[in-house]
């Protein structure tokens, strides 16, 4: 992908090579249509980045976001998570701050701490009620 400080190196290069710069109305031509075809590739890069994910990041809040929310609405601390679950303190400023990432023990232990869906934990859901659990014996083989 080109970006706008290429694409206008370009157009200078092309100009030079063909005299171009003897018309710039040609020039001028040239750079909008360069600038304009980069414009398109870079969209259709985002669009195609997954529409489902960055109309997820724009919508639904991340994880950090919604672990922020959570220990806001119920009160919580963040020391008082860290010992429920078995981690650091520390680690849960980590997650907050969205400098590291949890793993998915910490992520059903977390689930279960504020009795929320994983999904909803995640930002991938509006719906905090978590999924009716089955016991091992129920589930097929």
């Amino acid at each position: 992908m080109l970006s706008i400080s290429a694409a206008c190196f370009t157009v200078s290069c092309i100009a030079k090579r063909r005299s171009l710069s003897r018309c710039p109305n040609v020039l001028v031509i040239i750079t909008t249509l360069v600038l304009i075809g980069t414009l398109v590739l870079t969209l259709h890069d985002i669009w195609n980045y997954s529409s489902c994910q960055v109309a997820r990041r724009i919508f639904m809040p991340s994880f950090p976001q919604r672990l922020s929310e959570l220990l806001s609405a119920t009160n919580s601390t963040k020391r008082a998570l860290a010992h429920a679950i078995g981690i650091s303190e520390r680690m849960i400023q980590y997650y907050i701050t969205g400098a590291k990432s949890p793993t998915l023990d910490v992520l059903v232990a977390m689930a279960d701490y504020f009795n929320v869906g994983l999904d909803y934990l995640a930002g991938r859901s509006d719906n905090p009620t978590p999924p009716p659990r089955t016991s091992s014996s129920e589930q097929d083989p």
